[in-house]
């Protein structure tokens, strides 16, 4: 798990390693929509992909935070 700072509306980009985000992408996904609400460009979170890695973009400090404790291992 990679976390970074950006200069953009979400300041927060975690970048998840293929074998933790393959395998836990829909558990990842259902959780942030429930403790976040939904996803999107206009909302708290967003989520991007490459061929290599999953991508979660937060607003929040704090939300970032909370889905780096949760999910890191």
């Amino acid at each position: 798990m990679l976390v970074q700072e950006r200069k953009s509306k979400y300041k927060h980009k975690i970048t998840m390693t293929p074998s933790t985000a393959g395998s836990e992408h829909r558990n990842i996904k259902e959780w942030c929509e429930k403790t976040y609400g939904p996803g999107g460009r206009r909302n708290r979170w967003r989520f991007g992909w490459t061929d290599k890695s999953d991508t979660y973009y937060f607003k929040s400090g704090k939300d970032a935070m909370l889905f780096s404790l949760r999910w890191s291992k």
